[in-house]
């Protein structure tokens, strides 16, 4: 996958994915997961652009979370749900923690970060 984020940023965050830099805000990264949509959720985690090189099944795992997620920011249902959750932590908005400290972030991506709303 080529990720538009700088490399030094996203091997912070890879675990045991490889990164390679193309780029001051470029970088590819080769990684694996036990499935295909959980590799495509963990990437999507990134606030960047994202290109798939392959396999196929991880564009499929793409698409799948896309009209996934479209579906949830229409408020509609798609699928199974867990019942008595709040939110992805389960705990109200006030509770949570910012996502990622603030100096991590490459220039610019800063205000990105913190609390989900």
């Amino acid at each position: 996958m080529i990720v538009d984020l700088p490399a030094a940023f996203v091997s912070q965050f890879s675990r045991d994915g490889i990164v390679e830099e193309l780029g001051p805000n470029r970088c590819r990264l080769v990684a694996g997961s036990w499935s295909w949509p959980s590799l495509a959720a963990t990437v999507g985690r990134f606030d960047a652009d994202i290109e798939v090189l392959g396999p196929p099944e991880l564009a499929d795992a793409f698409a799948m979370l896309a009209r996934r997620y479209a579906r949830a920011a229409a408020g509609q249902r798609g699928g199974a749900s867990t019942p008595g959750r709040i939110g992805p932590s389960g705990g109200s908005a006030a509770s949570r923690q910012p996502l990622l400290p603030a100096e991590a972030a490459p220039d610019g991506l800063a205000d990105n970060l913190g609390s989900p709303p």
